[in-house]
């Protein structure tokens, strides 16, 4: 059964669209990965918020990335992003 495993972030006003482009410089080839969509929402006037939806061929698939040394090292040097204001993940079934 294929899953999403969405990411909503919270971005600081008129920073969206930066971190959409930034996110679509990065490509995923991984066992079981099979794409992305963002969706940008500009209507707050205090805010933008960016989803992320990472679709996966199963739960399984998307565990084995997370536990795998590619993901690790994505996030070595990862340096906390200002322009993020608040960040969820949510794993959410397709259902058809």
């Amino acid at each position: 059964m294929n899953i999403i495993d969405q990411r909503t972030l919270t971005m600081v006003k008129g920073h969206g669209q930066a971190e959409i482009e930034r996110r679509q410089q990065r490509e995923l080839s991984f066992d079981g990965y099979i794409g992305r969509k963002f969706l940008l929402n500009t209507e707050h006037p205090d805010h933008d918020v960016v989803i992320v939806n990472m679709m996966w061929e199963s739960k399984d698939k998307l565990m084995a990335f997370k536990k795998s040394d590619i993901h690790r090292e994505g996030h070595k040097n990862r340096k906390p992003n200002p322009n993020i204001l608040e960040h969820e993940m949510t794993i959410f079934q397709v259902v058809e």
